[in-house]
């Protein structure tokens, strides 16, 4: 393997980025436009939710083959792979749109789509600490953490507009020419190679990085710990607002899918804050204080049940949301980011990418049971939709109690 180089800013690095930048957009606004045209299409905050908990599907069940990939395989070679065949499945989503059952079929490539991004995302965590120096680690995510908040201002926004003015057709041409561009800037990037121990089978290989995998959690008690916290965010208040915002944007609000692209786009900008925060002042933040972070984003979504009770124009209470949105996205982004960080300070290299699959899948299995949930409760009661996020809000109380617990006997 080659050494580290000892710029922050190096040339693969660079390119890293500039390719995430790229792919990420291609993702944000075909992500943005698949729920939205099954919602719009179907008037079903159902239909909408069993989408995007599908979408989630693979990081669960699949994280085992998706970390043995993103270590075994090289990386570059890997990251093109994924972004071409992206682009070849958005293609297909042109025929979809012209045939009987487009439901069914849209899910059968969100489900694809997903599958691609289990592998890609531990391929890109786990090639940072290759490239950069282990002091820039933080730096480095709050970096990529960056791009991938422009790219979903970019996205939501630019695919709301292009969504309510020509449909989606426009948004899935543009997904394919994104994700063809992100291939071909790859292929200039160079990613120390760490491959398959000499002498070893593939199933061996596997059979032994996963009882290392389980060795290493067992001893760092911490992992699950973190894991856990980040469950119960996800099954609460990450499943409220991704069926809760859509259900009253468009539904309860009745405003166009343009307003509905606004509120993503806050939350994204919120998250580009975050990680500008984070960048300008990571050595004043500790990781046993980040309970903080976790516990102030009940205050900041508190206003929007509020407005909503109050009756307020839709267009105020729209507002209320954004900046909400923005807030609340903001301490999230700190808080993720750090716990990232966190983990891969105290992770080697070689089970880099298997243990983040095992940390995304554990985080993320509660997403699609909290997005059925919510899907349900959005839809059966709709006119209490204020009730579901204070209820929502208290429970997470608690939940900022044991982050307290569990984070603030950390030391690093």
């Amino acid at each position: 393997m080659k050494h580290q180089t000892n710029n922050f800013y190096s040339k693969d690095f660079l390119i890293l980025i500039l390719g995430q930048i790229i792919s990420l957009f291609g993702n944000a606004i075909l992500r943005f436009s698949i729920p939205l045209y099954l919602l719009s299409s179907s008037g079903s905050t159902i239909a909408f939710s069993l989408n995007l908990a599908i979408s989630v599907l693979p990081i669960v069940f699949l994280s085992p083959i998706n970390g043995l990939i993103a270590d075994l395989f090289p990386k570059r070679n890997t990251m093109i792979l994924l972004d071409l065949t992206t682009s070849l499945i958005a293609l297909s989503g042109l025929f979809v749109l012209k045939s009987a059952q487009p439901f069914f079929l849209f899910t059968i490539i969100t489900l694809l789509l997903s599958i691609i991004q289990a592998i890609y995302q531990p391929t890109v965590l786990s090639s940072i600490p290759l490239l950069i120096p282990k002091r820039a680690v933080g730096k480095a995510n709050a970096l990529v953490n960056q791009v991938q908040s422009l790219a979903n201002i970019i996205g939501p926004t630019l695919g709301g507009i292009l969504f309510h003015s020509f449909g989606i057709q426009s948004i899935i041409v543009l997904a394919i020419i994104s994700f063809a561009v992100s291939a071909l800037v790859e292929c200039f990037m160079q990613i120390p190679k760490l491959g398959i121990k000499k002498g070893n089978s593939l199933f061996r290989t596997i059979k032994e990085d996963m009882l290392a995998c389980f060795d290493f959690f067992k001893h760092k008690r911490i992992l699950l710990e973190i894991s856990l916290l980040v469950t119960t965010f996800n099954l609460f208040f990450e499943s409220m607002l991704l069926i809760g915002i859509p259900q009253i944007i468009l539904n309860l609000l009745h405003l166009d899918s343009t307003f509905y692209g606004l509120t993503q786009a806050a939350q994204s900008l919120g998250a580009l804050a975050g990680g500008l925060i984070l960048t300008i002042f990571i050595d004043r933040f500790q990781i046993a204080r980040s309970y903080w972070f976790f516990a102030s984003t009940l205050l900041f979504l508190l206003p929007i049940p509020i407005v909503m009770l109050l009756k307020l124009p839709a267009i105020s209470i729209a507002a209320v949301i954004c900046l909400c949105c923005f807030l609340f996205m903001i301490s999230s982004t700190i808080f993720s980011i750090m716990m990232i960080s966190f983990i891969q300070s105290i992770t080697p290299h070689h089970l880099m990418g298997k243990i983040i699959s095992y940390v995304y899948a554990l985080t993320t299995c509660a997403r699609p049971v909290g997005q059925l949930i919510y899907g349900y409760l959005f839809e059966a009661y709709s006119n209490y939709a204020a009730f579901i996020f204070f209820a929502t809000i208290l429970m997470n109380v608690f939940v900022s109690f044991y982050a307290k617990k569990i984070l603030s006997k950390i030391r690093t």
